[in-house]
């Protein structure tokens, strides 16, 4: 695998929370006809608000070290990236130190909910519909106060107005 810099790491950052948030919303639709699709629109949707969170973390960081906020620990892969990124309490802590306001809360209760679909309950008896309605709205306050005025789209633009749409339609 060749180096990335670290503008490109970013440009990933954010095209992969964008195609997992897709992917979260294709998985939920599909959900009404394949209930097991719930595990993997809760996981996507999640993991596509964390790597939002990061890629906001990594465009703060100093350009000296453009890694510094989203690293955990000290050690680096032999390509220069971290080997271990944070988690949701070390990302929450950070938005904490630079007055980044975002419901902590609600992130929790979404992880917990993701958490808990995926190790104890039988998909066929759970129903996402919170869960989606919660994340897009963590989704839409982030990205309108945080990335917006960067991206210089809208996030009905950077999702597609396809998952816009379905999103959308669970408020």
């Amino acid at each position: 695998m060749s180096e990335l810099n670290s503008e490109q790491v970013k440009a990933n950052l954010l095209e992969n929370a964008k195609q997992s948030i897709q992917l979260g919303v294709e998985d939920y639709t599909l959900a009404k006809y394949d209930h097991k699709r719930n595990i993997s629109a809760v996981r996507n949707i999640f993991a596509g608000l964390l790597l939002l969170y990061k890629y906001k973390l990594m465009e703060i960081s100093p350009k000296n070290n453009p890694y510094q906020y989203i690293q955990w620990g000290r050690k680096q892969r032999p390509d220069g990236l971290p080997e271990q990124t944070l988690n949701v309490r070390g990302i929450l802590v950070k938005f904490k130190n630079f007055n980044i306001l975002v419901n902590g809360k609600k992130i929790g209760e979404i992880q917990s909910f993701r958490n808990n679909i995926e190790h104890f309950y039988n998909v066929d008896d759970v129903d996402i519909l919170p869960l989606i309605f919660h994340s897009f709205d963590l989704i839409e306050n982030f990205y309108e106060n945080y990335l917006i005025c960067h991206e210089q789209k809208s996030l009905k633009e950077f999702l597609g107005w396809k998952t816009y749409k379905v999103l959308s339609e669970c408020k």
